[in-house]
């Protein structure tokens, strides 16, 4: 599996996305259950609310080899905007 990931940008000062490494390494949460090697082709920001990079930043890290996108926890947990972002990622990336 070769992973994107899209980081929220207004909690990038403070969280260097350790917990992200650490849940894909031991494979928990959305990982739980993937038996191939996690490789990661990218760690972006999403550009800011809301989201308005993460599109361009999810389609250049699929140019890049990528065959997931992975929104971080501070999108996925602690973000408003989270839910129209996925949805918006997912219409593009079909």
């Amino acid at each position: 599996m070769k992973v994107g990931l899209i980081r929220c940008q207004q909690t990038e000062d403070m969280c260097p996305g350790t917990t992200d490494f650490k849940v894909m390494r031991n494979k928990k949460a959305a990982f739980e259950g993937i038996e191939d090697d996690i490789e990661i082709v990218g760690f972006v920001s999403c550009g800011g609310c809301p989201g308005k990079k993460a599109v361009t930043r999810a389609a250049e890290m699929v140019k890049r080899g990528a065959d997931t996108i992975v929104l971080c926890s501070c999108i996925t947990r602690g973000n408003p905007n989270n839910l129209s972002l996925v949805a918006v990622l997912r219409n593009a990336m079909t």
